[in-house]
């Protein structure tokens, strides 16, 4: 007897999930129905991959949904835990950010392979965290770019631009460690961090459109939801940050008075 044994059978992304929900249940700014519409982006992901489990003919798309399911989890996340890393330089607010993204990552490895590989797990980790991290860096140097005049058009223009500079340094050195990781012996790592810098260069273009038009529908309620106008201007101290520090606390709507 053949028993087929499909991924959504156990879930990969779940872990993430329960991350994600979690966040809901302790920031106290999540409590308003106004902050939940973000939950629908990693849920999608995570419905498209499940229907890429279930279907036999798309086998080969397996990575590619657990890594959708990732990313839109991982960046949900820092988005949900936005008033936790709100405060301080913007080097402050980028290291709990990252901190942030690293854990997710970690679960994303484990998820996807438990503990039976932890050189393989660690390597998921990395991927799962390069494209987070590249739109991490974008959106904080972006933020910088629009620090003394800021607009929707103008930040996500500047943000077209530092998002190719970033995905170049992040797929390039996630590239590196992912295949240095699984790479069996010492020199096959040396030879797989170069040939990992090559190919990370290579494909940043294509990771750097990718993660623009992924970040739309996150850019979207950052700029019309007022939860989100809050957590948008406190992380990446846009000019009115200065009203968002008591977002953790005392959620309330962003007033016209603080748009430029």
């Amino acid at each position: 007897m053949v028993v087929h044994w499909y991924r959504h059978y156990h879930l990969p992304g779940l872990p993430l999930l329960l991350a994600v929900g979690l966040l809901v249940l302790v920031v106290k700014a999540n409590w308003t129905p106004r902050a939940w519409p973000i939950l629908v982006l990693p849920l999608g992901a995570l419905a498209v991959d499940m229907a890429i489990g279930m279907s036999p003919s798309a086998t080969g798309f397996d990575a590619f949904g657990f890594h959708l399911t990732s990313l839109a989890a991982i960046w949900a996340a820092v988005w949900l835990a936005g008033p936790w890393l709100v405060g301080g330089t913007r080097a402050a607010t980028l290291g709990r950010a990252a901190g942030l993204i690293l854990a997710m990552g970690a679960l994303a490895g484990l998820g996807y392979h438990g503990l039976t590989s932890l050189p393989t797990a660690a390597a998921t980790c990395v991927l799962a965290v390069m494209g987070p991290l590249a739109l991490m860096v974008a959106m904080m140097i972006s933020g910088y770019s629009c620090r003394t005049q800021y607009q929707p058009g103008r930040f996500m223009l500047w943000l077209m631009l530092w998002i190719v500079v970033a995905s170049a340094g992040c797929a390039a050195v996630a590239m590196a460690l992912s295949v240095g990781l699984s790479a069996p012996s010492t020199p096959q790592a040396v030879l797989g961090i170069f040939m990992g810098l090559i190919m990370g260069f290579f494909v940043s273009p294509f990771l750097a459109g990718a993660l623009y038009a992924f970040n739309v529908p996150f850019m979207i309620l950052a700029f019309y939801s007022s939860p989100y106008q809050k957590r948008l201007r406190g992380m990446f101290q846009l000019p009115g940050a200065e009203n968002c520090q008591g977002d953790a606390q005392n959620p309330r709507p962003l007033s016209t008075a603080n748009h430029n």
